[in-house]
């Protein structure tokens, strides 16, 4: 006897659900981008390549899902037995990636605040003016979060910055970088100058750099659990499918 077409209703919300994945691959992939690219504007307060790897999976993820979606469409549509097969597996593959990029998005918050403290009393000691790429970065973030230094602006005090300015005061050096200054001019040499930043580049940068590592984690968190249902979808329709 004959095994009967698979029911209808199940094929059509597969069908749905599969939409929803692929857009979700196109979100993937924009995140992961704008994940790159956000995290290396913090370069001065990040070991960019240690931080990096939840871009890199959201991008790798994202784009599979892409290309994914579209074999689960054929497959669904064709009732394909092997595709169908092989369209699970591929859904498996991505919910472990996600895993992954949650799991360390969650594990990265929990050290960001110890790694942002190190890294930019390092970078802003021994590498301001010295690295062109640190430099522009470090102003970005004092301009950007309106703060200097990584308490307070007397971290300046003692840098190596700090000490050549000083003895090139003739030449229009200033103690303080220009970017710890709220207006054009200032008086970067007083260090109890009002016109000069008070608070110091840590809390706002951690404050940020936690929101974005927490959202990612719950964000890839939400698809991994759409991704378990889909997959026990996946293999009710391939079983509702005669051999």
């Amino acid at each position: 006897m004959r095994k009967r077409a698979p029911g209808r209703t199940l094929k059509t919300f597969l069908a749905f659900f599969n939409v929803i994945f692929w857009f979700a691959g196109v979100g993937f992939l924009g995140l992961g981008i704008w994940l790159y690219l956000t995290l290396h504007d913090f370069r001065a307060a990040l070991d960019h390549a240690h931080f990096v790897l939840p871009a890199y999976l959201l991008i790798i993820s994202g784009g599979a899902v892409v290309i994914f979606g579209v074999i689960g469409c054929l497959a669904i549509f064709a009732e394909n037995r092997c595709l169908l097969a092989f369209y699970w597996f591929c859904i498996i593959c991505v919910l472990a990636a996600d895993v992954a990029t949650c799991v360390k998005s969650f594990l990265l918050n929990d050290e960001v605040e110890s790694h942002v403290r190190y890294r930019l009393n390092v970078t802003s000691s021994y590498k301001y003016m010295y690295d062109e790429d640190i430099t522009e970065a470090i102003d970005n973030l004092q301009k950007t979060y309106e703060c200097c230094g990584v308490r307070n602006h007397s971290d300046w005090s003692g840098t190596a910055y700090n000490i050549r300015a000083r003895s090139l005061v003739a030449r229009g050096y200033h103690a303080y970088p220009s970017s710890c200054c709220k207006h054009n001019n200032c008086s970067l040499d007083l260090s109890n100058s009002p016109e000069i930043y008070s608070q110091g580049c840590l809390h706002p940068v951690v404050n940020k750099l936690s929101f974005i590592l927490v959202l990612v984690g719950w964000s890839t968190l939400a698809i991994s659990a759409y991704l378990i249902i889909e997959s026990f979808m996946v293999c009710c329709y391939r079983v509702a499918v005669p051999r």
